[in-house]
């Protein structure tokens, strides 16, 4: 037979209490504000030097951060857009990656970039983000491949080279010539160390070790490196020859002349070496074991340093849109006799027109200027009974409207106004190339994506 228990009265009216209490006071009560969250540390387990970008990141966050997307142009703002103009062209973007720098080594999917604060930064996969000279004084050689896990530099004493290696983001070396170090390498194991100075002159050994002088080359050399089990050193030079010494006894095994050169730069990319030719940039690409040429593919850019800036230049067009600081401004002349437009454009050039057919002319010979015509933001004017346009919108809300005028070579120049009183339109992402002025014959429509 189930029993059942039953509680007095003494027992569960104080339990309700305190929990009707207990709930009361905590909706009453005010709220503490969370603490704020820790930030994230800089040092982990899995990043025991800091936090690292590869180098192709590098490139797409400062794409990102230095060009906005030309779909941007079709997002109106409130309070009013920006007023000045916008360009979207196709072209080769060019990054600023860096400032301050003295001196760096970068290929397709790397980047050391030395600073006047003896600073280098790194962007690899390695798990060293920086490494710095010992006399914190500008860094004006650095010698690196990207696959090898030891970098070299120099300060002011371009005799004397550091090795750091990215491992342990540590320095663990030098080396002192009596010349000017041109090229320099490490090999993956550290068992071998090999520089070529300013007089051409080979020197091999081991690191924190005196060199031993070998030979002289007879041409500039580009880039030494060893292979991944250190057993062969190769050295390409300006002509395109590319020498293997046996590092056991640092006999020549092998020479090969690369066709192509002149050459200005060298890369040795795996069993590859690519090279590229001063004069003309083109690029040349050597299979090692093969002993024979293949065909070369260029990098994703090229380097440029100037005045302690370091720029990027990729070798791929893109659209991106560029924000101007100058306003829509036309200045429509013309000659009544010739019935020729004159007209100052968007990108100060001045551009013909025939103001009976509408159709871009060559500049005349001779010109006599008759009449200004008024021309508004919207880039259209009447003349002599004909009504001209020089911009389309390609977007229209209730406050705004969005112009555009293609000018071939340069890209759509456009620009924000008030809604003179049109209606709502959308193109959907298409911009106008207008190649006839007159208001009556419509632009070819293009998608901007």
């Amino acid at each position: 037979m189930t029993r059942i228990k039953f509680i007095s009265c003494q027992s569960w009216l104080p339990a309700i209490f305190i929990i009707m209490v207990a709930a009361f006071t905590a909706g009453c009560a005010p709220k503490t504000p969370d603490p704020d969250p820790r930030p994230d540390p800089l040092l982990t387990r899995e990043k025991p030097f800091g936090p690292t970008m590869s180098f192709e990141e590098l490139l797409d966050q400062t794409l990102n951060r230095q060009y906005s997307s030309p779909e941007t142009i079709f997002e109106p703002d409130d309070p009013p857009p920006h007023q000045g103009l916008m360009v979207i062209n196709r072209e080769k973007p060019v990054l600023t990656l860096a400032r301050s720098v003295s001196s760096f080594a970068g290929g397709r999917d790397f980047l050391a970039a030395g600073f006047n604060d003896g600073n280098i930064s790194i962007w690899s996969g390695f798990p060293c983000p920086i490494v710095t000279l010992p006399q914190r004084e500008p860094v004006k050689k650095i010698w690196w491949d990207g696959q090898s896990p030891y970098i070299c530099a120099s300060g002011q004493n371009m005799s004397r080279a550091h090795i750091y290696d990215l491992g342990r983001c540590a320095m663990v070396g030098d080396i002192a010539v009596e010349g000017a170090v041109e090229v320099m390498a490490v090999s993956p194991g550290r068992g071998h160390v090999a520089l070529v100075d300013q007089g051409g002159r080979l020197w091999t050994g081991s690191l924190n070790e005196e060199l031993t002088q070998r030979e002289t080359l007879r041409y500039a050399p580009l880039q030494v490196s060893f292979t991944p089990g250190e057993g062969v050193l190769m050295i390409a030079d300006s002509a395109g020859w590319l020498i293997l010494w046996a590092t056991s006894d640092y006999e020549v095994m092998e020479q090969a002349l690369i066709p192509g050169g002149p050459f200005g730069k060298a890369q040795f990319d795996g069993p590859v070496l690519l090279l590229r030719n001063s004069e003309s940039n083109d690029f040349a690409a050597w299979d090692i074991p093969a002993g024979r040429a293949i065909e070369a593919w260029s990098d994703r850019g090229r380097f440029i340093l100037e005045n302690e800036v370091l720029y990027y230049m990729l070798s791929e067009e893109k659209k991106i849109k560029k924000m101007l600081m100058s306003k829509p401004e036309f200045m429509v002349s013309v000659d009544s006799q010739k019935m020729i437009l004159e007209i100052l454009d968007l990108d100060g050039q001045t551009r013909y027109y025939n103001a009976r057919s509408g159709n871009e002319i060559d500049k005349p010979l001779e010109l006599e200027i008759s009449d200004r015509v008024e021309t508004s933001v919207l880039g259209d004017f009447t003349w002599a009974g004909a009504r001209y346009s020089l911009a389309d919108p390609v977007l229209v809300t209730d406050k705004w409207a969005l112009w555009s005028r293609f000018i071939s070579g340069h890209g759509h120049y456009l620009w924000w106004s008030v809604n003179p009183g049109m209606k709502i339109k959308d193109y959907e992402g298409e911009l106008p190339h207008r190649f006839n002025i007159r208001s009556e014959i419509p632009p070819d429509w293009t998608v901007l994506k």
